[in-house]
């Protein structure tokens, strides 16, 4: 952080297909049950696509329970926060081919804007 500019960012899940639905409730389980750097590093080795990609051994919250991966998308355990975010993303109007991103709640087209100049426009203003 060489600005000290605060930033806080999160990830919503789109859950058009039935892969992503999978994918919308391991995400919710590992930031539950074992923490963020968990659920990171299991995002980073997606992006890689690669299965051989060697994820920790990590430490099970208190109060979690250990599930298998049939366990995580069997249960309904996280159909609530996938629902609500559903209705976010249809709210703001999220769900197109190129999802926009959002920057202090202004909703800003992916590759049409260089982000650091509209930043700084956005502060200014």
């Amino acid at each position: 952080m060489k600005r000290k500019v605060p930033i806080r960012f999160g990830l919503v899940p789109l859950t058009k297909t039935t892969a992503a639905l999978e994918q919308a409730k391991v995400i919710y389980h590992l930031l539950d049950a074992y923490g963020l750097p968990t659920a990171i590093t299991y995002l980073e080795s997606v992006r890689l696509n690669s299965s051989d990609y060697p994820l920790p051994s990590p430490a099970l919250r208190r109060d979690q329970t250990a599930m298998s991966l049939s366990d995580v998308l069997k249960i309904d355990l996280y159909e609530e926060r996938i629902n609500s975010a559903r209705k976010w993303v249809a709210r703001l109007s999220a769900d197109s081919s190129i999802p926009p991103v959002f920057v202090n709640g202004v909703a800003i087209p992916r590759g049409e804007v260089n982000y650091p100049i509209l930043f700084n426009m956005k502060k200014l203003t």
